[in-house]
């Protein structure tokens, strides 16, 4: 393969956006898809619980059509429903691979695909980067943040999301490659007159 052991391949289509996204003089340092199967198994409560809920949609169905066809048709928007979150692990491996994240000379970008085929680009200036937190497994890879959202919860308190690179091969080069990157970014303090 032609690439490093902590990249993985992008897309062709997050690969053009980040071309695009380039200023001029702004070199890739690193870019890489996440790990498919990392996003894979956020889906998983979600396909868990779909498992019960289609199997009783069914089931009501089937037992509703014994009265009356039509009354049983009230039961296919749960079936749907049931069958759309039975497909979640495939529609999270598949939003997976068209990620990419990439640290640039200058910045830290995390391109993401959006609703109805686009793609958005979240752009993070070095200076902006906050503390590091790792989160490594076994096989060297994992979670890379470097930023914190706080967002309000739905109790009226605040919640903290956490942003980075998510899923990565070998996440402990990558902090070293970003911490050299935001070190060869810090402007030298100016000397008190």
């Amino acid at each position: 393969m032609n690439f490093r052991s902590s990249e993985l391949p992008l897309d062709p289509a997050t690969a053009r956006m980040l071309s695009a996204e380039l200023k001029p003089g702004e070199e890739v340092l690193w870019k890489s898809a996440p790990i498919a199967k990392r996003h894979l198994l956020s889906s998983l409560p979600v396909f868990l619980f779909a498992i019960p809920w289609t199997a009783f949609a069914i089931f009501w169905m089937t037992m509703a059509s014994r009265g009356s066809a039509l009354f049983a048709m009230f039961g296919l928007p749960f079936v749907g429903i049931g069958v759309a979150m039975l497909s979640s692990p495939w529609w999270a491996a598949r939003r997976a691979r068209r990620i990419g994240y990439a640290i640039t000379t200058d910045r830290v970008l995390i391109i993401t695909p959006a609703m109805m085929g686009g793609i958005g680009v979240r752009s993070f200036a070095a200076a902006e980067l906050g503390d590091l937190e790792r989160v490594q497994r076994t096989d060297g890879s994992g979670d890379l943040f470097f930023q914190r959202d706080w967002m309000r919860g739905n109790k009226g308190g605040e919640v903290e999301q956490k942003i980075g690179f998510i899923g990565i091969p070998e996440v402990r080069e990558v902090q070293t490659r970003l911490e050299a990157m935001m070190r060869g970014n810090q402007t030298p303090p100016t000397p008190a007159v």
